[in-house]
């Protein structure tokens, strides 16, 4: 088994193949698809990214289930890189180098992914203002995940850049609150 910082480097590797192939052939946009659609698809079968990592499983047989999951679905560019790789026995970094190419994509295209979790579902009028926030902050175009906690109470947060945060969630102002009393 690979080490994850391992791994990961060899999951840029083939991102950054994919993604110059892509482009070479125009089909960048679509391969960008493909791979949010097999991340997403692995994210929610855990089971079958539980078969793209297992050693005991033989490459030849991933394969044929890929190719029997995505034929219909996914660009012949896709297809062909998750052939290259599974041939190649690497078949334990096609989520990573997946969600890699994403990654490298949305960078090269100016795109930041915002995380942004309420108490309740959003109205399209919060939804556009939040990335129009975004927006004007980071300069960058905004592509919105939104999760629902209801723990929250109240209010938001949103996350972007991986480390930055904005906290407008009711159970922080109540956090505050309660060590202002206490201290």
């Amino acid at each position: 088994m690979i080490s994850s910082m391992t791994e990961r480097r060899v999951a840029i590797r083939y991102a950054k193949a994919i993604l110059e192939l892509a482009e070479e052939k125009g089909v960048l946009e679509q391969v960008y698809k493909d791979m949010g659609f097999f991340v997403k698809t692995l994210d929610e079968n855990p089971v079958l990214r539980a078969v793209t990592r297992n050693p005991i499983i033989y490459s030849y047989r991933k394969l044929t289930i890929l190719k029997k999951l995505f034929a219909d679905k996914l660009h012949k560019v896709t297809l062909d890189f998750f052939e290259i790789i599974t041939r190649k026995n690497r078949e334990e970094v096609l989520y990573q180098a997946a969600k890699e190419f994403e990654n490298l994509y949305e960078e090269r295209k100016g795109i930041l992914r915002v995380t942004l979790t309420s108490a309740v579902p959003l109205t399209d009028a919060i939804r556009q203002k939040a990335i129009q926030i975004v927006e004007k902050e980071t300069g960058k175009k905004v592509k919105l995940e939104e999760k629902i906690n209801p723990a929250l109470i109240g209010g938001f947060t949103i996350t972007f850049a991986n480390d930055k945060q904005i906290d407008a969630s009711v159970r922080t102002k109540l956090k505050l609150l309660e060590k202002e009393f206490l201290y």
